[in-house]
């Protein structure tokens, strides 16, 4: 037998897990969102400053590069103030409740289809989960799911 048997071993999920369940929240979204919209609210409007204007004066830089450039940096400020904030956050985590769980396994890409026929109460739902869509994955790879979904939903914000 395998020593790796959640179920007959009783392993507890501690500190990866505590890292998703909270970077999962709403409150870390707003977070990210509020820490781009600091870091990046002069990038584009300082187009217009006298000292942008001059620059691009005295070298051929065309405005479209200029925009261009600036977008880029944009994103690249806005990946890695994601990354580096999960990975903060993870070591945090790690050092509080431990990295042992780092592959547990982790449920993703679960579909649900609208089931009427489900009672709808104050505690239930009519969503029912469809067979087999469900992967399981190691958690670290759900946490680099979650980041790269992070940094596309930044992507899109920033554009």
């Amino acid at each position: 037998e395998k020593k790796n048997n959640i179920e007959k071993n009783q392993i507890m999920p501690k500190g990866m897990y505590a890292a998703i369940d909270f970077l999962a929240q709403p409150t870390v979204a707003i977070f990210y969102i509020l820490i781009l919209i600091i870091l990046l609210s002069d990038i584009i409007s300082g187009e217009y400053t006298p000292n942008t204007i001059k620059m691009s004066l005295t070298k051929p830089i065309s405005r479209k590069k200029i925009i261009i450039s600036k977008f880029a940096v944009s994103i690249i400020i806005g990946a890695s103030a994601i990354i580096i904030s999960t990975i903060i956050f993870i070591i945090e985590a790690g050092i509080h409740f431990g990295l042992s769980d780092y592959k547990m396994p982790f449920d993703v890409g679960a579909k649900y289809i609208l089931n009427k026929s489900l009672p709808l109460t104050v505690t239930t739902s009519q969503m029912e989960p469809v067979r087999n869509s469900i992967s399981i994955v190691p958690l670290w790879s759900g946490i680099v799911r979650f980041m790269l979904i992070a940094i596309l939903v930044s992507i899109a914000t920033i554009s």
